[in-house]
């Protein structure tokens, strides 16, 4: 079980395993990414990608604390939950909770060290930690309440998901208005499917998804980043096509 201690392991073990890394990459990985390419026309270099993936981990770090703690405690009092990992590995995680805690904040300042180094901005720093202190705060209020708080909380994670890797590029105009396009892409759309998906039973949210992503593509149709909506909508709705077919085989 010393396995939860590894950096990124969990979310691997339990979100992005197999095949469904594709998914992670293409929905959480790439998108930021493109937005520093595209909608900020930064150049592309090695010390780019190494800052940016820098960022991401400090993010993925904190993130992994909050699905720690989301799976291992909070699952206990959720009337429906959904199971990723067995009770034995569970009862582990509750065990030693604050000091994987301890460990995953731990590597997120790690990583948030060096992106410093390569910044030539303070304020970029600045801004990615207020980003990292925000993903701890909320996250502490997402799992400690079950109510209508989380309908709010999911927007603001989304949102800080997508955000934080690009927190330390850029000027802050140029992070503000890639902030909102975050939530006009992710943010805006994961929320209102999260409370369809918890207000409905057997709800399929993949063609709906895959319509409001296509439809964001039309809306930024001039500006480049329009792919970004497009390719994922594009590929969820040829999953949920790929899923109908496998079901009448």
């Amino acid at each position: 079980m010393i396995k939860y201690f590894i950096p990124f392991y969990y979310t691997l073990h339990s979100r992005a395993h197999g095949i469904h890394f594709v998914s992670y990459f293409l929905m959480n990985i790439l998108p930021p990414f493109l937005l520093l390419i595209l909608y900020q026309k930064l150049e592309l270099g090695f010390s780019l990608v190494l800052k940016y993936v820098l960022s991401f981990l400090a993010m993925l770090s904190l993130y992994e604390s909050g699905y720690l703690v989301n799976d291992s405690i909070n699952i206990q009092i959720d009337s429906n939950p959904t199971r990723r990992i067995s009770y034995d590995e569970e009862d582990f995680i509750r065990k030693h909770i604050r000091h994987i805690l301890v460990f995953k904040t731990l590597c997120a300042v790690l990583c948030f060290v060096p992106v410093c180094l390569l910044s030539s901005e303070w304020q970029n720093c600045v801004r990615l930690a207020i980003c990292l202190i925000f993903i701890l705060i909320i996250f502490a209020v997402h799992n400690k309440h079950r109510s209508w708080i989380n309908y709010l909380t999911i927007f603001l994670l989304t949102t800080l998901n997508y955000a934080s890797p690009i927190a330390a590029f850029g000027t802050l105009r140029q992070f503000m208005s890639a902030v909102l396009i975050i939530m006009l892409i992710f943010s805006l759309a994961k929320t209102v499917f999260y409370i369809i998906r918890k207000k409905q039973t057997n709800y399929k949210e993949g063609p709906y998804y895959s319509l409001y992503m296509l439809a964001a593509a039309a809306i930024l149709c001039k500006q480049p980043i329009w792919i970004i909506p497009f390719y994922i909508g594009l590929y969820r709705l040829l999953n949920f096509l790929r899923s109908m077919l496998w079901k009448t085989k």
